[in-house]
């Protein structure tokens, strides 16, 4: 989950292509990554905020910055819940989503 999530960040947050991201999968793996998290994040962020809510029975501001990427989304949403040990944001993302619901990041 760990190249995943490296490879992923790249092309969302640095807007590298597929082509030319570090890990050692071939393209059209890194493009599928891409394209099941960019269709997963919202729905997940949902998920996420959700249970943030539900365990600290706090809202997230409505008000002020929100963060412009999806990756900067799904990192904000982790952020609002206790840490959880995983090796990467996907995993952390994916262990939260699978305790409460059916829904994965990718």
């Amino acid at each position: 989950m760990l190249v995943i999530s490296h490879d992923v960040e790249e092309m969302i947050e640095m807007n590298v292509p597929a082509e030319r991201v570090s890990g050692p999968e071939d393209v059209s793996t890194a493009k599928r990554w891409k394209r099941r998290f960019m269709t997963a994040y919202n729905e997940a962020t949902g998920h996420l905020n959700s249970l943030a809510f539900q365990i600290t029975r706090r809202v997230p501001s409505l008000v002020g910055f929100y963060p412009s990427s999806p990756w900067q989304r799904v990192k904000e949403s982790l952020e609002s819940l206790p840490p959880i040990l995983s090796t990467s944001i996907l995993g952390a993302g994916n262990t939260w989503l699978t305790r409460q619901t059916n829904a994965l990041l990718l």
